[in-house]
C-alpha cells in the first residue's frame, strides 16, 4: 500500500516510542525544524499554482470576504462581533465565509447560525506550527477560496498571521482587527515563535483596525501600518427598547414580577471580567437598598469561576439576591428584562455586551477600561476597575435615581443609533474591501523569509 512521506514520517515517530519518553523531542521536530523545510520547499509551488488558478477565475462584482475567526465556535466577543457583522455584509451584498482553525476533539459544523463555516487542518498535532496553516490557506486560496478577495482577521493569533500571510503572498486584500487589550500582554514581548508569529502579523496585514485608542497604541508598536479607527458595531433592529407587552413577557420568562429591581450581566465568568468585584459591590450595595425594592442581581454566562462566586455570593449574605443563569440564547429577551446592566471587567477593547444593553436602552454601570468610556460617554455611570466599593456606590445611585435611570437608557440608545449602528460600520468595511477587488500589492516570498528569521525561536 503506498504511504505518503508525511504519514511514514508520523508512523516513525510513534514506533519509536510507545511510552512517551521522547514524544515532547519529537512533537518538537515535527512543529519546529520540518515545517520550516517544507514551507521552504512546498511554497514557491503552492504559490504559483494559486496564482494560475486565480488568474483563470472571472473577476469578481462583490466582494467575497474570508472572515478568520481563531477557535471558534466559541462564544467570546471578537467571535460574536464577527457574526454580527458578516450577517449585515451579506445584507449589503458582500458573500461571507467563516474560516477557523481545526482543533482536536472539537466537531466543527459547516454552518452557524446562518452562515458557512470551513474549519482549515493543522498537521500533525496541536500545537500546530503556523508555517503549516499558512500552507493550508495557500492550498485554499488557490482551490475552493479562488474567489476570495479579502481576508478579515478578528483577533492576534497564530492562526490568524497564517491568513493574512497566505494572503498577502498571493496579492488577496488582508486586514486584520485586534479585538482586546489583552493582546498587548500576550503578544508585546513575544519568547516563542507562535507569539511572534501571531504579532508580525499586524505588520503584514495590508490595514489595520484598531476599536480603542489602547488597541492603535498597540498595533503601531507592532509594525502596523493604515491603521483604521473603527469600533464595534451592534444591531439595533435587533437589540431594542422592549415595548412594555415585551418586557411584562421576559420577566415572565424569568420569573421576575414588577416589584423587582433587576441589574444584569452578560459575559464570561472570569476573573478578569471583575465579577467577583460585582458580588462584593452587590452585597455592600444592597444592604443600604429599601427592604421592599427587592434587589436583584442577574448573571448570564458560565466560565471556570463560577463555583468560587456562588459560594462568594452565599457566604456575603444575599446569595438569594444574586441568580446565575448560565448560558442562555435569548440575549435581547434577557435584556428586556432588566432594568439596568453592568460592566465590571479589568479590561476590555470594545464590549459587545455593554453595546447591546446601550442599544436596548439600559442605564450602565461599567468600569472605565478600554474602549468603555468612550462608548458610554455620559449616558451612565463609569467607576474604576477592582474597586468594589465604588462600583457599590454607583449600583446604589442607580437604585435610588429612577429618573437618571430613565434618562441615561434613552441617551444611551441615542449614542448607539448615532455612533455604533451595525449597518454604518459594515458600510466602512464594504467600501474597503470594494479598494481590493482587483488584487492588493503582493508580499515577495524572500522579504517573509526575512521576517521570520527575525522571530523568536528561530
Amino acid at each position: 500500500m503506498n504511504r505518503s512521506p508525511l504519514r511514514l514520517i508520523r508512523e516513525l515517530g510513534r514506533n519509536l516510542d510507545r511510552q512517551g519518553r521522547l514524544r515532547p523531542l519529537w512533537h518538537r521536530a515535527i512543529n519546529r525544524a520540518m515545517p520550516e523545510a517544507l514551507a521552504r520547499a512546498s511554497w514557491p509551488l503552492l504559490i504559483r499554482r494559486a496564482r494560475e488558478e486565480r488568474a483563470q477565475s472571472p473577476p469578481p462584482s462583490h466582494p467575497v470576504a474570508a472572515m478568520v475567526v481563531p477557535d471558534f465556535p466559541r462564544t467570546g466577543g471578537y467571535e460574536r462581533q464577527a457574526v454580527v457583522l458578516s450577517r449585515e455584509l451579506r445584507r449589503g451584498g458582500a458573500e461571507i465565509l467563516l474560516v477557523t482553525n481545526q482543533r482536536p476533539g472539537v466537531e466543527i459544523p459547516s454552518r452557524f447560525e446562518g452562515l458557512p463555516l470551513l474549519a482549515l487542518p493543522g498537521w500533525p498535532a496541536e500545537p500546530v506550527n503556523p508555517l503549516l496553516h499558512v500552507s493550508a490557506w495557500l492550498r485554499f486560496l488557490g482551490g475552493d477560496g479562488r474567489g476570495v478577495t479579502a481576508i478579515h482577521a478578528h483577533a492576534l493569533s497564530p492562526f490568524s498571521s497564517a491568513a493574512i500571510l497566505a494572503g498577502r503572498l498571493l496579492g488577496v486584500g488582508t486586514l486584520l482587527k485586534a479585538a482586546s487589550g489583552a493582546d498587548r500582554a500576550a503578544f508585546g514581548a513575544p519568547a516563542v515563535f507562535e507569539d511572534g508569529f501571531a504579532r508580525q502579523g499586524a505588520a503584514w496585514a495590508h490595514a489595520c483596525v484598531a476599536i480603542n485608542d489602547d488597541l492603535h497604541g498597540m498595533l503601531a508598536g507592532f509594525g502596523a501600518r493604515g491603521i483604521l479607527d473603527l469600533p464595534n458595531g451592534v444591531d439595533a433592529t435587533v437589540f431594542h427598547p422592549p415595548s412594555p407587552a415585551e418586557r411584562v413577557q421576559a420577566r415572565r420568562a424569568l420569573g421576575l414580577g414588577d416589584h423587582h429591581l433587576v441589574l444584569a450581566y452578560v459575559g464570561r465568568l472570569t476573573r478578569e471580567k471583575g465579577v467577583g468585584d460585582l458580588v462584593d459591590a452587590w452585597a455592600m450595595a444592597v444592604r443600604r437598598m429599601r427592604h421592599d425594592a427587592a434587589p436583584l442581581l442577574l448573571l448570564a454566562g458560565d466560565g471556570p469561576q463560577r463555583p468560587e462566586l456562588e459560594e462568594r455570593a452565599r457566604n456575603s449574605g444575599v446569595g438569594g439576591g444574586v441568580r446565575f443563569l448560565g448560558e442562555i440564547s435569548d440575549i435581547p429577551g434577557f435584556l428586556a428584562a432588566a432594568g439596568g446592566f453592568v460592566l465590571p471587567s479589568w479590561n476590555e477593547g470594545v464590549s459587545n455586551a455593554l453595546l447591546e444593553a446601550m442599544a436596548s436602552g439600559l442605564p450602565c454601570i461599567a468600569t472605565a477600561v478600554g474602549g468603555t468610556p468612550a462608548v458610554l460617554g455620559e449616558c451612565g455611570w463609569l467607576v474604576r476597575p477592582r474597586d468594589p466599593r465604588e462600583l457599590a456606590e454607583a449600583i446604589a445611585g442607580w437604585a435610588y435615581d429612577p429618573p437618571r435611570r430613565g434618562k441615561s437608557g434613552e441617551n444611551a440608545r441615542r449614542r448607539i443609533e448615532e455612533h455604533y449602528s451595525i449597518g454604518a460600520i459594515a458600510a466602512r468595511y464594504r467600501e474597503l474591501y470594494g479598494a481590493w477587488l482587483a488584487g492588493a500589492p503582493p508580499l515577495p516570498l524572500a522579504e517573509v523569509w526575512r521576517d521570520i528569521r527575525r522571530l523568536p525561536g528561530q
